[in-house]
């Protein structure tokens, strides 16, 4: 992947990336277009929906295989794959070799997006296919992307999918099944929010070449041999979502398990954020909130509009936060981290693009 030669930020997403005052980031490029995307730390969701499983006793996989395979059907239309499926579905018009080219040609983003490499093991036109990524990342959501991308490209309702982790490696197995299981309202149910990005007070140094937040530069660096984005700082790997597709995936879990969804996702990742901050030493409260706020913004996770606090509490009112309750845990957790404490939120508004809540230490609620 060609680099900025003054940052060495990647080219082609410096092409495609723009990070706004609001504290998102918007992609342009022909895969995601015009969509919200951030930057999320991938063990962390992964810890998030592990936890989430064992709250409830139920494996939530499952779930994020049938939301992933039917969120991904919107955003894989665009690309090139689509155009497979007007051969016919033979062996002799849809030869292996051709599925394997088509493939390649979104490789390349998958591996940009730290979402691991993709290769396609084996290939029978109307039949099977197995797919296979290795150093893959969040494994129920690259199977149920799987599934969208070959019901896709073999215009079929419904696949068998089926995945296993194999010597480090992802394998997902996906054939056609007599089981169309047509649900009412997919679609209204899978729907993508469009973006709302609006003006923001967050400004970057920008490198002079590419216009890349020289920041970005400086914290995330990929690894495109490996399909991996890591953090130079922590050492984590961090993995690019599309946002409009959590949104959806966590709207759906809770369509699927019920209510108390939304609480248990904020208790995990507020428990998980608290974990990771707890051992920075913060002298200077403004300070730190300061940077911490940034730093979110920084992963297009969103900037508050108002943001004010005291010793014991914090007001946020904010817009485009990437997800409101994952963004409102990160808040609360920061929060237990400084002063160690429990806290309790109170919501005054909770919609997909516009939150407004206090978030109080336990002894001051």
């Amino acid at each position: 992947m060609r680099e900025c030669r003054q940052c060495g930020f990647p080219r082609k997403f410096a092409r495609f990336f723009d990070w706004r005052g609001d504290g998102t980031i918007i992609s342009t490029d022909r895969l995601h277009s015009h969509t919200q995307i951030a930057f999320l730390e991938a063990g962390e969701l992964e810890n998030v929906f592990e936890n989430l499983s064992h709250s409830i006793g139920l494996s939530v996989d499952p779930f994020l295989v049938k939301a992933y395979r039917n969120i991904g059907k919107t955003i894989f239309s665009n690309t090139s794959l689509r155009h497979l499926k007007r051969l016919p579905n033979n062996g002799y018009f849809r030869p292996q070799w051709l599925a394997r080219a088509f493939l390649k040609t979104v490789s390349s983003d998958v591996a940009g997006l730290g979402d691991g490499l993709v290769n396609l093991d084996s290939f029978g036109a109307g039949r099977e296919a197995v797919v296979r990524f290795r150093n893959p990342c969040l494994n129920a959501l690259l199977a149920g992307s799987s599934a969208a991308i070959y019901e896709s490209i073999e215009d079929t309702e419904y696949a068998s999918v089926d995945f296993s982790v194999k010597d480090g490696d992802l394998v997902v197995r996906l054939a056609h099944s007599a089981d169309s299981r047509t649900e009412p309202n997919v679609e209204g149910r899978f729907y993508l929010e469009p973006t709302q990005p609006v003006k923001g007070p967050v400004k970057y140094e920008r490198c002079p070449t590419c216009y890349s937040p020289v920041l970005a530069s400086l914290m995330f660096y990929w690894d495109v041999t490996r399909g991996v984005i890591l953090n130079r700082a922590s050492g984590d790997r961090e993995v690019i979502v599309a946002v409009q597709a959590v949104n959806a995936l966590l709207r759906e879990l809770e369509t699927e398990l019920g209510e108390s969804i939304p609480r248990l996702i904020y208790w995990q990742q507020k428990f998980l954020t608290r974990e990771h901050l707890k051992s920075i030493a913060v002298d200077d409260a403004s300070r730190f909130w300061n940077s911490y706020l940034r730093d979110l913004a920084l992963r297009g996770l969103g900037y508050p509009l108002t943001f004010s606090r005291d010793d014991s509490s914090v007001f946020v009112d904010i817009i485009n936060a990437h997800n409101q309750v994952l963004y409102a845990a990160k808040i609360a957790g920061a929060l237990e981290a400084v002063t160690g404490i429990a806290t309790e939120i109170d919501w005054e508004r909770r919609e997909s693009s516009h939150g407004t809540y206090s978030i109080r230490t336990a002894n001051d609620t």
